[in-house]
């Protein structure tokens, strides 16, 4: 039975690869002995041993205590709006704590389910671990000195946002941003 010249032209490529992969392959697993480039003459001086500078370790950064925030010095700025926070302001009011709860809009020209309010405290806190927990019915949104640090839509039924922040210590602005979207309204610090 004879090759044919598709198949000769197959072994032929096998035999050529063979060939030019044989001499690399080594049985002791590719490890090669390089000679130093470094050699010493007889009567030359041995450079001194290298001893490295001991290594300082960096100390790690202790976590902060957990610590009770408390409620804001001057208590909390409530403003009212129309529609979406910011946008069409209502009025205002300084409460001591938080605690609102409302069955329909809080004003008569308001309509209901289409309104919102912003709380803004300052707190005067040493380092620490500070958690906030806010119970809400409606949109909430948490922003610490203004960048967010908790968000939950609305639900049917309250439920409360915990918020955790590490913070050296001085002061921190808190600001509430709760919308009415359906049913009763809710806000209140826990």
């Amino acid at each position: 039975m004879g090759l044919s010249r598709r198949d000769a032209v197959g072994l032929g490529a096998l035999v050529v690869t063979a060939i030019l992969v044989v001499p690399f392959i080594r049985p002791e697993g590719g490890k090669t002995e390089r000679p130093s480039v470094f050699t010493t003459l007889p009567g030359e001086l041995t450079p001194a041993a290298f001893t490295p500078a001991p290594v300082q370790a960096t100390p790690t950064r202790t976590p902060l205590p957990p610590a009770e925030p408390g409620h804001p010095k001057a208590g909390w700025l409530v403003r009212y709006f129309r529609g979406e926070p910011g946008v069409i302001e209502d009025s205002q009011r300084f409460v001591p704590a938080l605690d609102l709860a409302y069955d329909t809009a809080p004003f008569n020209d308001m309509r209901d389910d289409a309104w919102s309010l912003t709380a803004a405290g300052v707190f005067d806190l040493g380092p620490g671990r500070y958690t906030f927990r806010f119970e809400h019915d409606g949109a909430l949104r948490v922003l610490a000195n203004g960048i967010e640090v908790g968000n939950q839509q609305d639900a049917s039924i309250p439920r409360v946002l915990e918020v955790t922040i590490a913070h050296e210590g001085g002061q921190l602005a808190l600001t509430l941003e709760a919308r009415d979207q359906g049913g009763k309204f809710l806000l209140r610090e826990r």
